[in-house]
């Protein structure tokens, strides 16, 4: 709202409040779990994170969930990109439909 009505700045100042509440919720998420896990981060072997065979098993289990999900990105992607082409009447709809 302040860059809206006060800066006049449009859909430019919506744009802009929401990189900034997004970039300010990621960093106060990173700042309190690294203060309430610190703890575990200190214990925790980074070593382990390089391990290819134990991150082969890991996708081997969860390759089903990975292959829905890049399909659904896809899917999404390209609806949403096929409904750009139809303008922005269209785009806001279809915006509206997807989030009911």
């Amino acid at each position: 709202m302040l860059f809206v009505f006060y800066f006049g700045m449009k859909s430019d100042g919506v744009a802009l409040g929401t990189v900034i509440s997004q970039y300010s919720g990621v960093t106060l998420a990173l700042f309190l779990s690294t203060r309430k896990y610190s703890e575990y981060l200190k214990k925790m072997k980074f070593k382990m994170l390089t391990d290819v065979e134990k991150l082969k098993n890991f996708f081997r289990v969860h390759s089903d969930i990975f292959l829905r999900t890049l399909a659904l990105i896809f899917t999404l992607s390209f609806f949403t990109a096929e409904s750009a082409v139809y303008g922005d009447n269209i785009l806001a709809a279809n915006t509206i439909l997807m989030q009911l």
